[in-house]
């Protein structure tokens, strides 16, 4: 049942509904029965008693992937499931994500380019880490623009081509092979979208936080005392550049999983390093300047700087421990992340 599985998963990476898992389990009941009933079929020959144990597991291989060839590529299945309203099918899903593919990359390499002229022959213009914010606020910008040009020229094209017509010229042009079909899932890798476009949104929000707002500061009133309890401007720029280097590798690779739709192997290594470069910058902070600091000018009334000290003292404590915790789960995740690559290693 290995390529019905495969298939079915193929079939649900194409399907992006809330039913989609309903769907699955509904097309794979249908092809184990469809199977089931044509193997008994072929079970009441003559021929069949003859056959060996291997030849008859042979033989349902084949049945399987007769069976599958007449259902079609995965894409077509699942364009029978989705709404006829959806902005882009998946008839035209495949060519949309290609031609998005190359438009990106030569968005990037555009301004990458353009970044590095600017940088050689107008070194004024400002220091490499504000003109690499620039770049990174340009990359976003020219991306969502191409984004969007492609999506509607597409969405143009899906409302106004004889996908009909389309679709049995590409089936004449070329036969969906089952044994195209990409591995299946082993258990342990699946991916919740979800989670995904969640930690994106976070990433980039730290990175706007973070990069335009370097001394987060917050103002209490008590008894007629202001104080102002902020980010240590110096440890802010000492740990930046080593945040802005785990969001934005963090963000890739969010960006690469959301492409694959399940963890691979190399994706799962790519963790690990990343978590390693994250315990390095926690043990950074807990060995560097706290990030605490008190604006002792900005204190009025009664109390001095002197009466807060103790619970700055606290505070940064609790900064550690939780650094220390961050690191100790940190830790956890590379052993489960090793964990599931060894099973899937045992699994081939």
């Amino acid at each position: 049942m290995e390529l019905i599985d495969r298939y079915v998963h193929a079939v649900g990476k194409w399907i992006w509904t809330k039913q989609r898992e309903e769907i699955q389990t509904e097309l794979q009941s249908v092809l184990v029965e469809k199977l089931e009933a044509r193997m008994s079929a072929r079970e009441m020959e003559e021929s069949w008693t003859s056959l060996s144990v291997g030849e008859r597991e042979e033989a349902r291989q084949e049945e399987m992937a007769k069976i599958l060839r007449e259902y079609g590529s995965p894409a077509k299945v699942a364009s029978a499931y989705t709404n006829t309203n959806q902005l882009i099918g998946p008839g035209v899903f495949p060519v949309y994500t290609a031609v998005l593919r190359i438009v990106l990359f030569a968005v990037a390499i555009g301004l990458t380019v353009a970044f590095a002229v600017s940088a050689l022959f107008n070194p004024e213009s400002g220091s490499w880490t504000l003109q690499g914010l620039r770049l990174l606020g340009t990359y976003i910008a020219a991306a969502l623009q191409a984004f969007g040009m492609v999506t509607l020229i597409f969405a143009l094209l899906e409302r106004t081509l004889d996908r009909s017509e389309w679709e049995k010229e590409a089936a004449e042009e070329e036969i969906w092979d089952p044994s195209s079909l990409p591995p299946g899932p082993v258990l342990g890798n699946e991916i919740k979208r979800g989670t995904l476009v969640a930690n994106i949104c976070l990433i980039v929000l730290a990175l706007l936080v973070f990069n335009s707002a370097p001394a987060l500061e917050g103002v209490s009133r008590e008894n007629g005392v202001r104080f102002l309890l902020m980010l240590s401007t110096d440890a802010v720029r000492a740990y930046l550049p080593l945040w802005n280097v785990f969001f934005l590798l963090g963000l890739v690779l969010q960006l690469w999983l959301l492409a694959s739709g399940i963890w691979k192997d190399r994706q799962r290594v790519v963790q690990i390093l990343l978590h390693l470069f994250g315990i390095y910058i926690l043990y950074s902070m807990i060995a560097g300047p706290s990030l605490l600091e008190m604006g002792d000018s900005l204190l009025t009334g009664n109390r001095t700087s002197g009466d807060l000290g103790p619970v700055l003292e606290m505070l940064d404590k609790v900064l550690t421990w939780a650094y220390a915790v961050g690191i100790i789960g940190t830790l956890a995740d590379i052993w489960q992340q090793g964990r599931a690559i060894r099973k899937n290693r045992r699994g081939r």
